[in-house]
């Protein structure tokens, strides 16, 4: 099985942090590029789950703009592959289309048609439901319980999804608790 990680297209800084300032780069033939791969995959009969969102947010506030996740999303369609999402963001809502196509029309790897029954699945990452202390923590990212909102919506919609429960522990809490 092949799980491709696509760092899809928008990125902060560059080569070795450098620049880290407040704009953001945005990876306009990241389709192209993504599309030229799958393809010489696909030709080889060699499919494997696609993982989007393992290193960035791919629904930032700049997709509304340029649509670039979408674009992706288009091309994996187009080739057949199955995807992983992983999103705090409820611009994932306008793609919801793209991913019920995906969850139809995939191919999932050989070894694994046994045991998965999905070919679309999304993970919503949750750090805390105390929306207060997630303003500490996530900054600009969607309250908690906005995002546990969008995790109904998107199951109400047909699409296979769950949470990602990441724990952050302030250090004064582990030596009080120790």
């Amino acid at each position: 099985m092949i799980i491709l990680l696509i760092p899809i297209s928008y990125v902060r800084g560059s080569k070795y942090g450098e620049n880290m300032g407040n704009e953001l780069a945005v990876k306009i033939n990241a389709p192209l590029l993504l599309s030229k791969e799958l393809t010489r995959l696909a030709a080889r009969n060699k499919y494997g789950i696609i993982a989007i969102g393992t290193a960035t947010e791919p629904w930032m506030k700049i997709e509304e703009k340029y649509k670039i996740t979408r674009a992706c999303l288009e091309m994996i369609a187009k080739h057949r592959f199955p995807v992983h999402c992983l999103t705090k963001s409820p611009i994932i809502l306008r793609d919801l289309d793209l991913l019920r196509e995906i969850d139809e029309y995939a191919i999932l790897p050989y070894n694994l048609k046994e045991q998965l029954n999905h070919r679309s699945m999304i993970t919503i990452s949750l750090s805390t439901l105390d929306d207060s202390v997630a303003a500490i923590f996530e900054p600009g990212a969607p309250k908690p319980t906005d995002r546990l909102k969008l995790l109904g919506k998107i199951k109400d919609a047909g699409i296979y999804a769950g949470i990602a429960y990441i724990l952050y522990y302030h250090s004064s809490q582990i030596l009080m608790n120790s």
